[in-house]
């Protein structure tokens, strides 16, 4: 059964002026999901290491930007 909860952002999409929240985006660069499974399937291709993400997360312990430790996926 899929889960039809609607997130928070959807309900109202500026609710989160402190980003407590941090949703994978869709490849226009708008809130997706939450669901790092879900966020994954969209990934076009084979999912992949971003070498430059894992540069950002070595030399300052966390990651810049919108990026995550898979390529494509944000």
């Amino acid at each position: 059964m899929r889960n039809t909860r609607r997130e928070p952002w959807q309900i109202k999409p500026d609710w989160d002026h402190l980003g407590g929240y941090s949703p994978y985006l869709d490849p226009a660069g708008r809130p997706a999901t939450m669901d790092f499974a879900t966020a994954l399937q969209g990934v076009s291709g084979s999912p992949a290491i971003d070498p430059a993400a894992v540069v950002d997360y070595l030399a300052f312990k966390y990651l810049l930007g919108d990026r995550t430790l898979v390529a494509g996926l944000n």
